[in-house]
């Protein structure tokens, strides 16, 4: 992958297609290296609010508020959820939501409970604290194309609309593209205190859409 080599960050990377690994590579690091997930994570803590809210454990309106995403409040609600992971974690944890909750014969969530959770909550409006136009769902944020080009969403220009993902402090990415049975994670240490971690986010994405037409 010239563009993730020509960036000279540690980084992993890993794609599966139709449930199988067609892509699985490390750069500078061992495939099974830990790396900080930063808002990455955020889906990890999303996935446990909704299950508590499927199990019944208080009212499922007040728990899923927990993760709804509405104009750049979701910083607040979502509780930081850095946590350390590897490429090969986070494509199985998207797998399981692809698979409608179940990994390895064990049923994490209720299929109809994935499909409320990629609900969009607020699709395309202007966030508050990114400044963007974004696509959320209750803790999740969705694909398809940006209004604007020049600063393209972190899984792509090319992504569907029903793909859902989160990035994390613009260099460290998740994403499941249902209409493609796809699934992205893609790890770096670069961080990035300006905009230019996102776009390179969104090339490594469309390189990998691209490649799975």
């Amino acid at each position: 992958m010239s563009l993730i080599e020509a960036r000279g960050a540690i980084a992993q990377i890993r794609v599966l297609r139709h449930g199988q690994v067609v892509l699985d590579r490390a750069f500078g690091c061992r495939p099974d290296s830990l790396f900080l997930s930063f808002s990455a994570g955020k889906p990890f803590v999303a996935t446990l609010v909704h299950q508590l809210a499927e199990r019944g454990h208080g009212p499922v309106t007040l728990v899923r508020q927990v993760v709804f995403n509405r104009r750049g409040v979701r910083a607040a609600v979502v509780p930081a959820a850095t946590v350390s992971t590897t490429a090969q974690d986070l494509t199985r944890f998207y797998q399981m939501l692809l698979r409608g909750g179940e990994v390895d014969g064990v049923r994490v969530l209720r299929p109809e409970t994935v499909a409320q959770a990629m609900a969009p909550s607020a699709n395309g409006e202007t966030d508050r604290l990114l400044r963007l136009p974004v696509r959320w769902s209750q803790g999740f944020q969705l694909g398809g194309p940006a209004p604007d080009p020049s600063r393209p969403r972190p899984m792509g220009a090319a992504s569907s609309p029903d793909a859902f993902g989160h990035n994390g402090s613009n260099c460290c990415l998740g994403w499941a593209d249902p209409s493609r049975d796809l699934v992205f994670a893609y790890l770096t240490n670069r961080l990035s205190v300006s905009f230019d971690g996102s776009p390179h986010q969104s090339q490594i994405s469309d390189a990998i859409l691209t490649a799975c037409l």
